[in-house]
């Protein structure tokens, strides 16, 4: 079975993500968000700050430019994205700004649950989370992670 893995990479200038493939260690698709570094506040002397709000949406930028470059409708990009988050995906036939709109409506409270504000689309798949791909994802991250504390890239 073929495991794949999304990561990001969140530093002050910009987040990074990346589809990789396990077994062979390459990314198969990534994405850089924003296009321009972002913004660094300095309220004193000597201080750097971010908003934790603007990594965030520069990670869903990020996701969002990765899907552009490696369609949702890709099994290999569903299977890491839905094992990696943790995630349900519900696919509907409709756009992407369609269900934009219907999730911002639903942080807006203009639904009141989240099933009423998708009724009147058509549902076409429901991908949900394998335990024991999510299993090998974590197996994976530990290889990684064992191989960086090796050459002394990470502290322990």
């Amino acid at each position: 079975m073929a495991t794949y893995l999304l990561g990001y990479d969140i530093a002050s200038s910009s987040v990074k993500a990346a589809l990789v493939y396990v077994q062979t260690a390459r990314p198969v698709a990534s994405a850089t968000s924003p296009d321009q570094e972002m913004t660094i506040i300095s309220p004193q002397p000597g201080w750097r700050e971010q908003h934790p709000e603007d990594w965030w949406k520069e990670v869903i930028r990020a996701a969002q430019r990765l899907k552009e470059n490696h369609s949702i409708l890709s099994p290999v990009f569903r299977e890491a994205f839905v094992n990696t988050m943790g995630a349900t995906l519900d696919l509907y036939n409709t756009d992407g700004a369609q269900c934009a709109a219907r999730g911002a409506g639903i942080g807006a409270i203009m639904f009141s649950m989240f099933e009423e504000a998708f009724t009147s689309l058509e549902r076409v798949g429901l991908i949900e989370p394998s335990p024991t791909i999510q299993a090998a994802h974590q197996d994976a991250f530990a290889q990684g992670r064992s191989h960086l504390k090796t050459t002394e890239l990470i502290n322990a």
